[in-house]
């Protein structure tokens, strides 16, 4: 049977301004490209058995998560309970007590971080490691902006109305969810002490009235399950299609895009 190799070419332009968007979409490519090439790099294939990706272990978490974020959107249409709710725990909100939410938020990618220098076998190579958890970090972050310019809701001590999802508890549980995948085979307690710190978090910001119960649930839904989609993608690619296809950036002084060939 005869392949033929079929080219498809999608191109983005780009403005000078908003800059962070720049950055971000350089960023996707750039770990695309590390994600999909890395032959280019010397890595050898993941450890991860081939799996189907409606069979892969994250489906379990996957489905408490889907739990957790309907709870958050059942809260949230209950105004009144929602209300009920955000009076019981925002007990810091004159913010009298620090409770360190903005910086715990990385806590447990940073405990990643040390475990591996440490010797520590990650799951997957270092390179597929900074891809998967930078991809993460940037559609976690999408999804939430767009939900909350969507959502327009009012935080509830009135700062603005950006207030669901809570990004903070979403980023929480992207670290979480990268510690647990990469390290989490090597003892429960590591992947515990994430989720532990990335609950912190969110608690802490009902608790400076920074965010309602149902802002923080489809946060931490948000960023655990984009994380293992992520993931997921990532083993069921590699291990079915990825011997088949090749991604590269394209830069120029006025366009970045990628190019993408598929040999069918």
């Amino acid at each position: 049977m005869r392949k033929d190799t079929k080219t498809a070419r999608l191109s983005v332009s780009l403005v000078a301004k908003p800059m962070c968007s720049i950055v971000r979409i350089c960023c996707l490519f750039l770990l695309l490209a590390i994600l999909y090439g890395s032959k280019a790099f010397g890595q050898s294939p993941p450890t991860v058995d081939s799996l189907s990706f409606f069979k892969h272990p994250a489906k379990t978490e996957n489905c408490i998560a889907l739990g957790v974020g309907a709870l958050g959107l059942g809260i949230l249409a209950l105004p009144q309970f929602k209300q009920n709710i955000q009076q019981q725990l925002n007990w810091n909100a004159d913010e009298t007590v620090r409770l360190y939410d903005d910086q715990l938020r990385y806590a447990p990618l940073a405990l990643g971080v040390g475990l591996s220098l440490l010797g520590m076998d990650r799951e997957r190579p270092l390179l597929h490691s900074l891809a998967l958890g930078g991809l993460s970090y940037v559609l976690s972050d999408f999804v939430v902006y767009r939900s909350k310019k969507a959502s327009d809701q009012l935080r509830p001590n009135g700062l603005d109305r950006e207030s669901f999802p809570s990004q903070h508890t979403a980023m929480a549980f992207v670290a979480a969810t990268l510690l647990h995948r990469e390290l989490g085979q090597h003892h429960p307690a590591i992947s515990i002490g994430g989720y532990a710190c990335a609950a912190w978090v969110g608690y802490a910001r009902i608790a400076r009235n920074r965010h309602y119960t149902s802002d923080v649930l489809v946060g931490a839904a948000v960023g655990t399950l984009v994380t293992n989609i992520t993931y997921m993608s990532y083993d069921y690619l590699r291990s079915k299609k990825m011997q088949r296809m090749h991604i590269q950036p394209i830069l120029s002084s006025d366009m970045t895009g990628v190019h993408l060939s598929y040999l069918f």
